[in-house]
């Protein structure tokens, strides 16, 4: 099973994807643009995901994945036909997080994003909105406001999503995880896997 968290900066994916880690015990991959070229990037990125993806049944998390450039590129209309074809990824369920504007600016004040602007993750925030509806029938969605739902609310569902009980959401630190840092390109590929909490 190939599970892919969506949303904006601030929106809640790492957190619900560390849950998601640490009860699967499945990887997380963190693969990011450099933006050199916004749409061979994207593209490349959605030939290898889905190629890989749609010929082999891999257990992974992914901490974004290309959709993510429908709601952050200036021109989002290249990502169209590629969001078509996330249908082709063999046993994908997909989570879109948003947050309500109030929520989305006190959680970028307190965190800022060091790649986009307020704006910019507002404008994203409000696109993820409309993902949902662009994708397949066939694909196993859901989509989920983080502002209004807790954590253990949010694990609830994405537990019905996924076919599996997680038990119930605790927070998990950073050193439970062993990073695995891959220098490709200016921003690298990172590999998270659980370890527990007192390695």
């Amino acid at each position: 099973m190939v599970v892919i968290f969506e949303g904006s900066d601030l929106a809640g994916k790492t957190t619900l994807a560390r849950h998601y880690a640490r009860a699967l015990r499945y990887p997380i991959v963190k693969l990011r643009w450099d933006l050199l070229n916004e749409r061979a990037e994207t593209t490349a990125y959605a030939k290898a995901t889905v190629g890989i993806l749609g010929a082999y049944e891999a257990n992974l998390i992914l901490d974004r994945s290309f959709l993510s450039m429908y709601a952050y590129s200036e021109d989002p209309s290249f990502v169209e036909p590629l969001v078509r074809a996330v249908g082709e990824i063999l046993g994908l369920r997909l989570v879109v997080l948003t947050a309500d504007e109030t929520t989305l600016r006190r959680r970028y004040e307190a965190a800022p994003d060091r790649f986009f602007g307020l704006d910019h993750v507002m404008m994203a925030n409000a696109r993820f909105r409309t993902l949902v509806q662009m994708l397949p029938p066939d694909v196993l969605k859901l989509h989920l406001d983080t502002a209004s739902l807790g954590p253990l609310e949010c694990c609830q569902r994405i537990d019905a999503l996924v076919g599996s009980e997680t038990g119930p959401y605790t927070a998990s630190s950073e050193s439970a995880y062993r990073i695995q840092v891959i220098p490709i390109g200016e921003i690298p590929v990172t590999i998270e896997r659980y370890v527990g909490e007192n390695t």
